[in-house]
């Protein structure tokens, strides 16, 4: 990109991703802007569920976090307030996998 640019005169341009040029100016602003550190970033969400859930000590497999990583990322979309989860889950007929998944582990242990 930076080439193409050069060719078409624009020199002194710089180039860069969407998130790259944001993560940029954030760290620019935000000590001026703000004040302090820049907050910590996280670099994959299910850390940050996975986090949250031993801080709640609620213990979840690896395949529960990826699913209610997407409920959230679903929720967020969507724009659903937790308040509003159930009601929205119901009229997009979605059932959260985590869910399921939750209830096909008990049941199997009630089995055993």
């Amino acid at each position: 990109m930076r080439g193409r640019l050069r060719e078409l005169g624009a020199e002194g341009v710089q180039a860069r991703t969407f998130h790259s040029a944001a993560l940029r100016q954030l760290q620019y602003f935000w000590p001026r802007v703000v004040g302090g550190e820049l907050p910590r970033l996280v670099e994959r969400k299910v850390q940050l569920v996975a986090e949250a859930a031993a801080r709640c000590r609620i213990r979840l497999e690896r395949s529960e976090l990826r699913d209610l990583t997407g409920e959230i990322e679903w929720a967020k979309v969507t724009q659903t307030v937790p308040e509003d989860y159930p009601a929205a889950m119901r009229r997009a007929g979605r059932e959260a996998r985590a869910t399921r998944r939750r209830s096909a582990r008990s049941t199997r242990s009630t089995r055993s």
